[in-house]
């Protein structure tokens, strides 16, 4: 008896059976989001804004890291885990979905960005590759600190300039 026959006879998955690896990757990428924004957001005080959020991190680096995420599904599936991290705990829709375009245009800024640079500043493997990749986190932080001074006044009805400088740190 072959292995592949063994194998069907204990009942493993046939390859017909197996789940698409581009699928995997985007399940993987919603599930890294989703797990960093629900930390961030159990380290939140009540009725605040967390001060620790490894979402956007997560997600821009595993976007790099993989430029094969960085396609509608990935994108996708970033924006269902922060909808869902926010809907899972307590958020309205309207909330998790203003939250969640602050995020998702910050880190597109992010990727924009950082794609544009060359692989070996993507690895950090010259010393003025940091200052580059501290100066587009830098950009993606400011453009994700403008929308959520905006959303600010409409979800806190707080001012935008303190909704700002919220976000930016």
């Amino acid at each position: 008896m072959s292995a592949q026959q063994m194998a069907s006879a204990v009942g493993e998955p046939s390859d017909h059976r197996r789940l698409n690896p581009e699928i995997f990757a985007m399940l993987v990428l919603g599930g890294a989001v989703l797990a960093s924004a629900i930390l961030g957001i159990l380290l939140r005080p009540v009725g605040n804004l967390s001060a620790f959020w490894p979402a956007n991190a997560v997600l821009l680096g595993l976007l790099v890291r993989f430029p094969r995420l960085a396609r509608a599904g990935g994108w996708a599936a970033a924006a269902v885990a922060f909808v869902l991290a926010d809907a899972a705990t307590g958020s309205s829709w309207t909330k998790a979905g203003l939250l969640t375009l602050c995020n998702m245009v910050g880190a597109a800024v992010g990727y924009v960005f950082m794609a544009r640079l060359t692989p070996k500043d993507r690895l950090l493997e010259r010393p003025a590759a940091l200052v580059s990749v501290m100066l587009i986190v830098l950009a993606a932080s400011t453009v994700t600190s403008v929308f959520g001074g905006l959303v600010n006044v409409l979800l806190f009805h707080g001012g935008p300039a303190r909704g700002f400088f919220i976000w930016l740190a």
